[in-house]
C-alpha cells in the first residue's frame, strides 16, 4: 500500500499534468507494468481481490483516466490506427470531459509514445475489473468514454469485456448505444475475435440468458450479413483457415479462423435458453448434417470442434421446437461422433496414474 501511495500514484498524477519527456514515459510504462501485476496473484490468471480493493480506494484508476484524456498529436494518433490500437477525449458518465492541459502543446516526439502508454492504461483497467464486481461497478460511469474511445483501436473492446462479464446487473443495462459503436467498429476495421468476445459477455451472464440482449445481438449480425462469416455453404473454406492456421494450438486461435470461431460460439450463446428467434436464424446459418461433418473431420483440431458440439448443442439438440426429422436423418453421424467421443474418454482414462484414477472415483462417488 505504501509503495503504490507513495511511488506508483505520484508517478501517474505528474504525467498527466506535467511537461513530460521520453525518460518520464519510460518511467510510467514500467508503473504501468507494476499496477498490472498487482491485480494478480503472483505466477496465477487468478484476480487478487485484495489489491484490487486497494487500488480502488486509493483511487489509481482516477489517475489513469487522467492520462488517457491527455490529447494525442495527429501524428501520433494516426500511427496508433495503423497499428490497430488508440484514444481519444470522451467522457464518463454522459457529461463529456475536455481533456486535460499537459503545460503547452506536446512536441511529436514525445507523444508518440502516447498511444502505447494508453495501451497500458487500458491493460490495468481490464485487470483491476477482473472479476470484481466492485470494481466493475465503479468504472461503469465512464462507459460513454470508454465508448467514444472505441474507434481508436486502443483495445478498449477487452475493457468492456471485462467491465461486463458475469455481472447481471450491468449486462441488463446494455441498450443499443452500447451495441452500436462495437457492431460499427467491426464494420470500419474489419473481423475482430475481441469484439465478439464483448458480445459473448452481454448475451449471458452468471450462466442465464439475457434474452433482449440476445435478440439485439442476433439482429445487428443479420443486418449486416458482411458479419456472419460462417461459410455453411463452403465446407472446402474452414479445412482451409484450419491448415493455414499455424499458430500454438495451446491457444485459442486468432484471426481469421478466431473470427470464425468466436462468431460460432456467439450464436450458441444466442440461442441459450431456449430462444426460439435466435434459433431459427442459426439454424438456418449452420445445419445439423454440417456441424457433424465438422466434428467428424480428423483434420479439425480441438478448438473448431470445441465451437461446433457447442453450436450443435444449444441451436440443435436443447432446442425450444427440436426437429425430430432433421436429428434422425443425422443418425449415423451422430453415432459416429458419440462413439469418438467415447474413444476419447477412454483414452484420457487409461492416461490417467492408479492414483490420479482412485481419487477422481473418490471425487465422483463411485469407488
Amino acid at each position: 500500500a505504501a509503495s503504490v501511495e507513495c511511488e506508483l500514484l505520484p508517478m501517474l498524477q505528474q504525467f498527466a499534468s506535467q511537461p513530460h519527456t521520453a525518460d518520464r514515459q519510460a518511467q510510467v510504462k514500467d508503473t504501468l507494468g507494476k499496477l498490472v501485476r498487482l491485480c494478480l496473484v503472483p505466477n496465477t490468471r487468478e484476480p487478487h481481490a485484495l489489491n484490487q480493493r486497494l487500488l480502488r480506494h486509493l483511487k489509481v484508476h482516477e489517475a489513469i483516466f487522467r492520462i488517457l484524456e491527455m490529447p494525442l498529436d495527429p501524428a501520433s494518433q494516426a500511427g496508433s490506427l495503423a497499428d490497430s490500437t488508440p484514444s481519444s477525449s470522451a467522457s464518463s458518465d454522459s457529461t463529456p470531459r475536455q481533456p486535460l492541459s499537459s503545460g503547452g502543446t506536446l512536441g511529436r516526439a514525445t507523444t508518440a509514445q502516447l498511444p502505447s502508454i494508453f495501451r497500458g492504461c487500458y491493460a490495468f483497467l481490464r485487470l483491476f475489473c477482473y472479476q470484481n464486481r466492485a470494481n466493475q461497478h465503479e468504472l461503469y460511469p465512464r462507459l460513454v468514454f470508454f465508448l467514444g474511445q472505441l474507434p481508436l483501436c486502443l483495445g478498449v473492446e477487452l475493457t468492456l469485456t471485462e467491465l461486463f462479464r458475469n455481472n447481471r446487473q450491468l449486462c441488463q443495462r446494455v441498450s443499443p448505444a452500447v451495441l452500436d459503436p462495437l457492431v460499427s467498429l467491426l464494420l470500419a476495421h474489419g473481423p475482430d475475435p475481441n469484439v465478439l468476445r464483448f458480445f459473448q459477455a452481454v448475451v449471458v451472464a452468471e450462466g442465464s440468458p439475457i434474452r433482449s440482449n440476445q435478440t439485439a445481438v442476433v439482429r445487428r449480425l443479420v443486418q449486416h450479413p458482411q458479419l456472419m462469416r460462417v461459410d455453411a455453404d463452403d465446407p472446402g473454406k474452414l479445412r482451409t483457415l484450419v491448415a493455414r492456421w499455424r499458430g500454438d494450438e495451446t491457444k485459442e486461435p486468432a484471426g481469421e479462423l478466431g473470427y470464425h470461431l468466436q462468431l460460432v460460439h456467439l450464436l450458441a450463446r444466442c440461442s441459450l435458453g431456449k430462444s426460439h428467434e435466435c434459433e431459427s436464424v442459426c439454424q438456418n446459418l449452420i445445419s445439423v448434417d454440417r456441424c457433424l461433418e465438422v466434428l467428424n473431420d480428423p483434420s479439425m483440431n480441438a478448438w473448431v470442434k470445441a465451437a461446433y458440439a457447442t453450436f450443435l448443442d444449444e441451436v440443435w439438440l436443447n432446442t425450444a421446437v427440436a426437429d425430430a426429422v432433421v436429428l434422425l436423418q443425422n443418425m449415423g453421424a451422430f453415432w459416429q461422433y458419440l462413439s469418438e467421443c467415447r474413444n476419447l474418454l477412454v483414452a484420457f482414462c487409461e492416461a490417467l496414474t492408479p492414483e490420479q484414477q482412485r481419487r477422481n472415483a473418490a471425487e465422483l462417488d463411485l469407488s
